[in-house]
C-alpha cells in the first residue's frame, strides 16, 4: 500500500494547521520561552477562571509576561510587557491563530488581554516602536 497516494479526504484543516506552523514572522525578531510554570490545580472558590499556566518570554528590550485561564471550554490570556526603558513608546500586541491574528493595545502599566480563545496554537508578536515587532515561540492555550 502508498501511503504517498493523494488524499481524498477533507482537507478543511490543512490549511489551518499550516497556517499553525507559519514560522516566516519569526524572521522579524524573537522572544523566546524562558520560563514556564504550571500550578498545581486547586479548588476555586468563586467559580472564576482557572490558571493553566504563566509563561515568560524574553528579548534584549523586553520582558513578557503572559498567563492563560480557562473560562469554560474557552480560554483567555492576560499579559505584561515590561519594557527596560519606562519611557518607550507603548507597544501593540498581535495574537496570531491558525486562522486570525486579534490586535491589541498595551495598556500604559504595559498590560494587555484578549478573553474567548478557541483551545489550540497560539503565537504573539509584540510591536515594539525601538526594535520592530518581534515574535514568540508558539505555544498552546
Amino acid at each position: 500500500m502508498n501511503h504517498r497516494s493523494a488524499h481524498t479526504g477533507d482537507l478543511r484543516g490543512r490549511a489551518a494547521a499550516l497556517a499553525a506552523f507559519d514560522r516566516s514572522d519569526d524572521l522579524r525578531g524573537h522572544a523566546p520561552v524562558a520560563a514556564e510554570h504550571r500550578p498545581a490545580p486547586e479548588p476555586l472558590r468563586s467559580g472564576g477562571p482557572e490558571l493553566l499556566t504563566h509563561l515568560r518570554f524574553d528579548h534584549d528590550a523586553f520582558t513578557l509576561d503572559v498567563w492563560v485561564r480557562a473560562e469554560g471550554g474557552m480560554r483567555s490570556l492576560s499579559g505584561l510587557v515590561a519594557e527596560e526603558d519606562p519611557d518607550s513608546p507603548r507597544a501593540r500586541v498581535h495574537v496570531r491563530r491558525p486562522d486570525r491574528t486579534l490586535g491589541r493595545r498595551v495598556a500604559l502599566d504595559g498590560s494587555f488581554g484578549v478573553a474567548g480563545l478557541a483551545p489550540g496554537p497560539v503565537s504573539l508578536v509584540v510591536e515594539h516602536r525601538r526594535d520592530g515587532a518581534v515574535a514568540t515561540d508558539w505555544f498552546t492555550v
